[in-house]
């Protein structure tokens, strides 16, 4: 039942959402991994700094459903932003992963599919599917996740389309997470993401959180994040920085 209900889901928010990123896929939770259904709802508030000051306003949600043999991993946000203090276009993420576990001993196979698109980066649509192995590790409040996979990359340009490409590009993720005995949930993540057939095409993405619980189900985040993107559309900074101040609830 829930596979129809995410197969629909995606196909309905791919038709009708964009979105906002550099192909970045969603990453595991420690929170994540208890069994059964897990559901976050975010509010954020991030600044970030290219050759213009940005902020933006952003709503989340992530559901998972997880068991000894599989998981679904369902993410979506929308967002608000402005330039220079002018407001800029809403956007919004959906990404849908499905994890089939210990296929190659405690290796995992994870299938996944995003679509976005973001009119500061002049990007009308960006849409991607991939696959991949990965392994993840827990051990007394610790975690670690990496995968490596390929995924196939659509992307339009919003006013040129002598610009538009088709791309295939490997995808190497990791992850350190650790709890501290507070609760306080310290993660930092890496992704280098080259093009298969020009290797000095490729995006690179480090982001570090902290989340501390205030209240029963109730976070408060903080984190920054750095993004390259090395072939990006004529006009656009290859570098974006962005510090994000977040509250969270979790069920």
């Amino acid at each position: 039942m829930f596979p129809r209900f995410v197969y629909a889901a995606t196909l309905f928010f791919c038709g009708g959402f964009s979105a906002v990123s550099h192909a970045t896929v969603v990453v595991h939770s420690l929170k994540e991994q208890v069994q059964g259904w897990y559901t976050s709802l975010e509010a954020s508030y991030a600044t970030s700094s290219t050759t213009v000051d940005k902020t933006d306003y952003k709503g989340s949600f992530r559901v998972s459903n997880n068991d000894e043999a599989r998981q679904w991993l369902f993410f979506g946000n929308l967002a608000y932003s402005d330039v220079d203090g002018k407001k800029n276009d809403d956007s919004a993420l959906v990404h849908t992963r499905y994890i089939q576990k210990h296929v190659l001993s405690d290796l995992n196979l994870e299938v996944f599919a995003q679509r976005e698109t973001d009119e500061f980066e002049v990007l009308a649509l960006r849409r991607l599917y991939g696959a991949g192995l990965s392994l993840l590790k827990q051990h007394q409040g610790y975690a670690f996740h990496t995968l490596l996979g390929v995924m196939s990359e659509r992307e339009e340009h919003l006013n040129d389309a002598s610009q538009d490409r088709d791309l295939t590009r490997f995808t190497l993720s990791s992850q350190v997470q650790y709890k501290m005995p507070n609760q306080a949930l310290l993660t930092a993540v890496v992704y280098f993401q080259p093009a298969i057939n020009d290797f000095a095409d490729y995006r690179s993405t480090f982001n570090a959180s902290v989340a501390f619980p205030i209240v029963d189900r109730l976070d408060l985040k903080v984190g920054y994040s750095w993004r390259y993107n090395g072939e990006a559309f004529v006009g656009v900074p290859p570098i974006k920085r962005a510090f994000t101040t977040s509250v969270s609830y979790h069920f």
